[in-house]
């Protein structure tokens, strides 16, 4: 038999109280949860009835957790996931958490995709292929991420060319060498853009070498 034989709150922690069964204490949890689960001193607890309580527990400290992480920056699915993974949330709990982020819009792959697609190609422009990788891994559907780049408008040409001024001084450059070109392709190729748009690139780059040393 367990009985609920003290409830006290605890000193360094505001809001959470403290329950003891059997005389010794058995875990923390908020005051919250502790109004909703109507405990009470002297309260019989069966086994099965310890557990729910322990998954509200959980449930509640993992989906504020998430929040704290989605109050940052978007997030997938998979990486809310994984993060409460790694944390020790059993899979049942991670579960009900994500149904809550899903039922009040906190979690959107086309939102997330989105706002990822900006921020690269503001910062480290990089191709279409690269951007599709990067939000599969991040656990977006390959139909979200091309929907959403295809509706972004991407210059590839434009977004590559500006990229690789940054790393080729042309107005030093006589010649535009193999090996120069083999460094900028293989350069552009690791950032995803196509091969069309690499060669489309290294022409550009090549004229305006051959205006520049005229």
């Amino acid at each position: 038999m367990m009985k609920i034989t003290k409830i006290e709150p605890q000193k360094r922690r505001k809001n959470r109280w403290s329950i003891f069964i059997n005389g010794e204490f058995s875990f923390g949890i908020s005051a919250d949860d502790l109004y909703h689960l109507g405990l009470k001193e002297g309260q019989i607890i069966e086994k099965k009835e310890l557990k729910y309580i322990e998954d509200t527990i959980l449930y509640t400290k993992g989906k504020d957790k998430a929040l704290h992480l989605l109050s940052y920056r978007s997030r997938t699915e998979k990486e809310i996931r994984q993060r409460l993974y790694q944390e020790s949330y059993p899979k049942r709990v991670i579960d009900r958490i994500v149904d809550f982020l899903y039922k009040y819009s906190f979690l959107d792959d086309k939102v997330f995709a989105e706002q990822f697609v900006k921020s690269k190609m503001q910062g480290k422009p990089m191709g279409k292929k690269m951007l599709v990788y990067q939000l599969e891994q991040k656990g977006v559907s390959k139909d979200i991420a091309e929907i959403v780049i295809a509706k972004q408008d991407i210059n590839e040409v434009e977004a590559a060319y500006q990229l690789i001024k940054k790393r080729v001084n042309i107005m030093n450059i006589t010649e535009f060498t193999l090996k120069e070109k083999q460094r900028v392709y293989n350069y552009l190729q690791r950032r995803g853009f196509s091969y069309d748009s690499i060669y489309q690139v290294l022409d550009k780059l090549e004229k305006n070498i051959q205006e520049n040393s005229n």
